[in-house]
């Protein structure tokens, strides 16, 4: 069941994402410091292992080592969870006390900044899925292994960017398009679908695995190699 991995490798970061979550309750500093902190470690870590891999890759789909070293490990679907944190925690903040913060009050009041905001945003997400066009076409050949590295490193993070830039002003009661989108029926729809298919999945685990006609067998420190 390759598909597995997915399950190990999230509830691992639900497990440690609350913990950053508690000392950003009881630091403003430190929740606004200790994300950030993460965050780059964890692109120093990603540039550093894809580029002394053999393979470095950028498409998870097309470099297996890629997938099987970096894709599928915490280390490298870690940031989007450090940086929901960060944000979080300036707009908890910002709920708390709504003069206090000096830029999230610029936002709201300034057209012409979420604007660019917005130019942004869209175009850092397009960017960021549209890049690797021709690095599928060609399978890579076109691409240095500088490329690659600096793609598989940034592409998530500079993506979360942009989709915060274009999140922040709904959340500020404006951008009312967006707001719709977020919350209206058919998002609302297609959230309570994924969640019931997440349910759902440790039943069919454990359906394969009682029809399996050879057991599984695992050593201990493979099961931990794969966990991680």
């Amino acid at each position: 069941m390759p598909w597995t991995w997915f399950f190990s490798c999230e509830f691992q970061l639900f497990l440690f994402v609350p913990i950053i979550a508690m000392v950003a309750k009881k630091s403003k500093l430190f929740g606004y410091i200790v994300p950030i902190v993460l965050v780059v470690m964890d692109i120093i870590l990603m540039s550093v292992l894809n580029g002394v891999a053999s393979h470095p890759g950028a498409n998870p789909y097309l470099d297996t080592a890629y997938f099987t070293d970096l894709y599928i490990k915490p280390w490298s679907r870690s940031i989007p969870y450090y940086l929901g944190v960060f944000f979080g925690t300036v707009f908890y903040n910002y709920v708390k006390n709504p003069d206090d913060s000096f830029m999230l009050n610029k936002i709201k009041y300034n057209p012409l900044l979420r604007a660019a905001m917005y130019v942004l945003g869209f175009s850092l997400m397009f960017v960021m899925v549209f890049s690797v066009y021709d690095y599928t076409k060609d399978y890579g050949t076109g691409w240095s292994t500088g490329a690659r590295v600096a793609y598989a490193t940034l592409s998530t993070p500079l993506f979360i960017l942009g989709l915060v830039l274009i999140i922040i002003p709904a959340l500020l009661n404006r951008a009312k398009l967006v707001r719709f989108l977020l919350i209206g029926p058919v998002l609302t729809l297609l959230a309570r679908s994924t969640y019931i298919v997440a349910l759902s999945h440790p039943v069919l685990m454990i359906g394969i695995y009682v029809t399996t006609g050879q057991a599984i067998y695992m050593e201990t420190y493979k099961m931990f190699a794969m966990f991680c």
